[in-house]
């Protein structure tokens, strides 16, 4: 199946209002009742998938709140997270959950569903609590403020918002434990999120928009635009320190000698995502590399050319060989093949892999 088939099955059964749920007549379960659910299919097609993601959007799965549409973007920007075995712990998930939640609560003022959604009362007794500004965004608070809300949306919201999704999708996707906090993704599922992740993202996000103008009405904003960057990119400084401290002080791409300024001052380094930020949604060191200003520019939003990939799989070896104590979590859950499947699904979702430095 292609793209434009998942695309067009999709858009014709929500279009149309005639669901074409593959899932018929599998047991329903009630998953936000489960303190931990294992995986009851694990052979699934593509068109079964669609199926349980019709579900989960449409109006067989009940959404009085945002919590289920939240929860499927922070699901698609964490799939390069996962550790071992596809397991992605709830400390990953429910932080880009918390972010995505807060941005739309307190940046934009936007309501999450009818008569005191449990997810905007939480950001919102935490905001007076702690006399946050009005809209701060979630990448101002501080380190310690993160932990603590990225907790309390993570104990107010875990048993309905994992639990209901496992049960919508009959328990296909993904095993959890709420005990033990994480998710395992089921492997066939893991790769036709990854094969067509800009497309599940661009549904996501449509469905987002349409569950906030219902309960938005007076919002004089853009609701898409602010759905599609409603999460944007972390301050890189501390992956920049780590970079110039083990990398050769040289652009990654063009090999130009590159220079720290005192203070930035007559600084010729830029921090550059490999894969592209707006396919990945990840700031992981394993995905950066410095860059001289001028190739970061030209490359924007582009794919390098296979031959850069063994070189930064090279790259990589080198910075667990010598990080030692210095290594952050994402360089932990590195493994080569997440670099190259990630490159290659990038290639597929429509991210041409011919950018080189002008020569």
């Amino acid at each position: 199946m292609s793209l434009a088939d998942l695309l067009m099955n999709y858009n014709f059964c929500f279009m149309s209002h005639q669901i074409k749920d593959y899932s018929q007549g599998c047991e329903k379960v009630e998953g936000w009742k489960l303190k931990k659910g294992k995986i009851k299919k694990f052979n699934v097609s593509d068109n079964e998938i669609i199926g349980f993601c019709n579900r989960i959007f449409s109006t067989e799965s009940k959404k009085t709140q945002s919590y289920k549409l939240i929860m499927m973007r922070a699901i698609l920007d964490n799939l390069y997270n996962v550790a071992d075995e596809l397991v992605l712990t709830f400390q990953d998930l429910f932080s880009s959950f918390t972010e995505l939640s807060w941005n739309l609560i307190v940046v934009h003022g936007l309501k999450q569903g009818g008569q005191n959604p449990v997810l905007q009362t939480v950001v919102n007794e935490f905001k007076k609590e702690h006399n946050v500004p009005d809209n701060l965004k979630y990448e101002s608070l501080s380190d310690k403020q993160k932990e603590t809300i990225n907790s309390q949306v993570k104990t107010a919201c875990k048993q309905y918002v994992v639990g209901a999704i496992y049960g919508d999708t009959e328990g296909t996707i993904y095993d959890f434990d709420r005990k033990d906090e994480y998710i395992k993704f089921n492997p066939i599922v893991y790769v036709f999120m990854q094969r067509f992740q800009n497309t599940l993202h661009r549904i996501a996000n449509y469905e987002m928009v349409k569950f906030l103008e219902k309960y938005n009405k007076s919002f004089s904003g853009n609701f898409i635009e602010v759905v599609e960057n409603v999460t944007k990119r972390a301050n890189l400084y501390k992956e920049r320190v780590l970079l110039i401290n083990h990398d050769p002080l040289e652009c990654f791409y063009c090999n130009k000698a590159l220079s720290n300024g005192k203070d930035g001052e007559n600084d010729s380094i830029e921090l550059d995502h490999f894969i592209p930020w707006s396919f990945v949604y990840s700031d992981s060191l394993w995905n950066l590399v410095l860059s001289c200003k001028s190739c970061n520019n030209n490359k924007k939003a582009s794919l390098p050319s296979r031959k850069y990939l063994d070189k930064i799989i090279s790259f990589n070896d080198s910075r667990i060989k010598v990080m030692g104590r210095d290594k952050p979590p994402s360089m932990l859950r590195y493994r080569e093949h997440k670099i190259k499947d990630l490159y290659n699904y990038a290639q597929l979702n429509g991210f041409m892999n011919h950018w080189e430095p002008a020569k």
